[in-house]
């Protein structure tokens, strides 16, 4: 009778070898996938907010880009009437009226404590089609596939914003609010697996770099210092 045949230690060795590298390969494509997504979320957040910054001079009114923690989608809004921001305005909407459950809810508390007349808030509605690409069932884009938004920080606020919703402001005339964007990767990203955008005050300009970055926003940046960043 034929004896049966049976692996070799050094064909063993090649399989064990082989299975490896194929893991490798796998594991090392989705991260590279992963990274592509991440580089095309700043380029979304980017395209919004100069397109917002050269919109609101066009139109001559205010508007902002809108960025949501819980979808992870970034839009563009037109305002209603004129916008002077609110530094510290307990609302983080810089003293426009209250979009989203949670901003209503602290309205509503503010207007128990506060007392007088108040002038009236401005409005702001999403603009369809102002971004590429936009989908059509919801407003703006979301940041793709397991990239979300790490925090946000702008000049009207004294604190990140981590949760809800964050908004920078462009004005007509050609000015908007220092900024700095924090987006990564995965459900709990570090800063190796993040990038932080910086937007200048006088030009909109963005400027992308990777890591977690921390900007101080007070400071009265001028164009030559933002090549610092």
């Amino acid at each position: 009778m034929r004896r049966a045949r049976a692996f070799t230690l050094i064909e063993l060795l090649v399989v064990v070898a082989l299975a490896g590298l194929l893991t490798s390969l796998v594991v090392l494509g989705a991260g590279s996938t992963t990274n592509a997504r991440l580089k095309a979320s700043t380029t979304t957040i980017s395209s919004a907010i100069r397109t917002a910054y050269t919109r609101a001079s066009a139109v001559s009114k205010p508007h902002r880009v809108v960025m949501d923690f819980q979808t992870n989608r970034v839009w563009i809004e037109e305002g209603s009437g004129r916008m002077l921001v609110q530094s510290a305005d307990l609302l983080k909407t810089g003293g426009a009226e209250a979009a989203t459950a949670p901003e209503k809810a602290a309205a509503a508390e503010a207007e128990r404590t506060l007392k007088g007349p108040r002038a009236p808030k401005p409005t702001f509605r999403p603009i369809k089609g102002a971004m590429p690409a936009e989908d059509e069932t919801a407003a703006g884009r979301d940041l793709g596939r397991g990239i979300r938004f790490r925090e946000v920080m702008v000049a009207h606020q004294p604190d990140p914003v981590r949760e809800g919703r964050a908004y920078i402001y462009m004005w007509p005339g050609g000015t908007t609010e220092l900024a700095y964007i924090q987006v990564g990767k995965g459900e709990a990203p570090t800063s190796d697996d993040s990038m932080t955008l910086t937007v200048h005050p006088l030009t909109g300009k963005v400027k992308i770099m990777p890591g977690a970055r921390t900007i101080k926003v007070d400071d009265q940046t001028s164009e030559r210092e933002e090549r610092a960043f």
